[in-house]
């Protein structure tokens, strides 16, 4: 009857598609952060990739999550520094 009721821990498994699509979307804006040249560009590709992936968010396991964003947080600590030092 859960089943049936769609309340089993089978529903609540994201479906591989979601996955493939975050797994896109999160590697291209990696990418994308890397290779920006101002503070300004590194926002933008990481704004982009948050709407991007903003209706998937319920679907990714928190630690994929966070671990996306503590990478583009390095690339923006990156940046920041290096905008620091040329001035």
């Amino acid at each position: 009857e859960l089943e049936n009721q769609g309340l089993t821990n089978d529903e609540a498994e994201p479906d591989s598609r979601d996955l493939d699509a975050f797994k896109h979307i999160s590697e291209a804006a990696l990418e994308a952060c890397a290779s920006a040249k101002t503070m300004k560009e590194l926002e933008e590709h990481w704004r982009d990739a948050v709407m991007s992936l903003k209706k998937l968010r319920s679907k990714i396991a928190d630690e994929d999550w966070q671990e996306w964003i503590e990478k583009l947080t390095v690339f923006r600590n990156e940046m920041l520094n290096r905008e620091k030092q040329d001035g």
